[in-house]
């Protein structure tokens, strides 16, 4: 991510996202976590929200870290269990890793931004795919505290293959031939009849 890029796309979000609003955001004796995502490119919705994605599809997730006491360190990480569904297009950190925020002052709130996809090859279908944000708020090496919550619980949909989209034009699109043959058929049936009735006239003159 281009680094002015990302201090105006934070700006742009701390004017427009109402940040009093929050749903399964934590906190701790050492601070506090909040997330919002957005499927849409235009909505922001606080955590946990429920959608159904597709392969292929993205979405962004914006976390909040506040400390409220001096931290020697704070540590975040998104966090998915079992079958890989997604993967980081841009932010701070891939899916799984522990990332270091270094010292942040007590009561002063650092942003962290992703855009992540739905992996176009993931084996998990038709099942719900949750995404964890976890914190850790470390004053000493012994003493910390865990903020960790579900940011997306999403349904992962199957997408519609090229192959199945061929299958059902190919069905439903009429057959020219079949759709003739009545009609050569009733051609056929009047110029037999045209043929009998001008041999019985000629016969009986």
């Amino acid at each position: 991510m281009n680094r002015h890029t990302s201090t105006a796309t934070l700006a742009i979000l701390l004017i427009t996202i109402p940040w009093t609003s929050c749903g399964s955001a934590g906190s701790s004796a050492y601070g506090s976590s909040i997330a919002w995502i957005c499927t849409d490119s235009i909505h922001w919705s606080p955590a946990t929200t429920h959608p159904r994605l597709h392969p292929g599809d993205t979405f962004q997730v914006l976390l909040k870290i506040t400390p409220s006491t001096h931290m020697n360190a704070v540590f975040l990480k998104l966090h998915e269990f079992g079958t890989p569904v997604y993967e980081v297009i841009n932010g701070p950190t891939p899916i799984n890793a522990l990332m270091s925020c270094g010292t942040i002052q007590p009561n002063t709130t650092n942003i962290y931004l992703w855009t992540i996809r739905v992996l176009p090859n993931t084996r998990w279908i038709n099942g719900t795919a949750p995404l964890e944000a976890f914190t850790q708020f470390s004053k000493t090496d012994t003493d910390a505290s865990i903020v960790s919550f579900d940011v997306l619980y999403a349904f992962i949909e199957p997408t519609l293959t090229k192959a199945t989209t061929r299958t059902t034009n190919q069905t439903t699109q009429p057959a020219p031939a079949s759709a003739c043959k009545p009609q050569i058929g009733f051609l056929c049936l009047w110029l037999i009849l045209l043929l009998f009735v001008t041999r019985h006239h000629h016969h009986r003159l």
